[in-house]
């Protein structure tokens, strides 16, 4: 699986039929996720045309989501999740619709839509409201130098869900 990728439709430069195409003929995923920044019509799209055309693996809607700390992965999304909101906020709305919530390559100290540790404690102060995973592996130049970092912490203080994506923005 891979649930960290971007189109068009934000600000990937592989259009939703691309992207596709390329999953379906060069890789063995099974599952992918579709995570424009701050918008679903990307995802629902592409969930559309798998289904049409019978592609060999799921796709799952979701967005990468701009708070005001930082990105967010929200998945299984039915409807968009506002931008400018409080983490606490968006992980409640993807509660809300059933989705889940993962904080997106964290820790990186030069990387303005990272979320910091102060926030992510925060949230570790509030078991009600916790995400339900943290990117532990991106595999853009936002997981550069904190990736391991989000690994160690995430196994040693905050033990929620590791994952990992590619966090593409090429269907490549």
């Amino acid at each position: 699986a891979d649930l960290h990728m971007h189109t068009t439709y934000s600000d990937g430069v592989g259009t939703v039929e691309e992207t596709l195409a390329f999953i379906q003929w060069r890789t063995a995923l099974d599952v992918i996720a579709i995570t424009d920044h701050d918008t679903i019509e990307g995802a629902l799209r592409a969930r559309d045309l798998a289904e049409r055309q019978s592609y060999p693996f799921e796709v799952i809607v979701g967005e990468e989501g701009s708070t005001r700390e930082g990105h967010v992965l929200a998945l299984f999304l039915q409807k968009q999740i506002p931008a400018g909101l409080s983490v606490e906020r968006t992980i409640e709305l993807a509660h809300a619709q059933g989705g889940i919530a993962i904080i997106a390559h964290p820790f990186n100290p030069v990387f303005r839509h990272s979320v910091q540790r102060p926030v992510i404690d925060r949230l570790l102060r509030q078991p009600d409201l916790h995400p339900d995973g943290i990117e532990t592996l991106n595999g853009s130049f936002a997981g550069i130098g904190s990736s391991r970092v989000a690994l160690e912490l995430t196994r040693s203080v905050y033990r929620w869900a590791e994952k990992g994506g590619s966090d593409a923005h090429t269907p490549s």
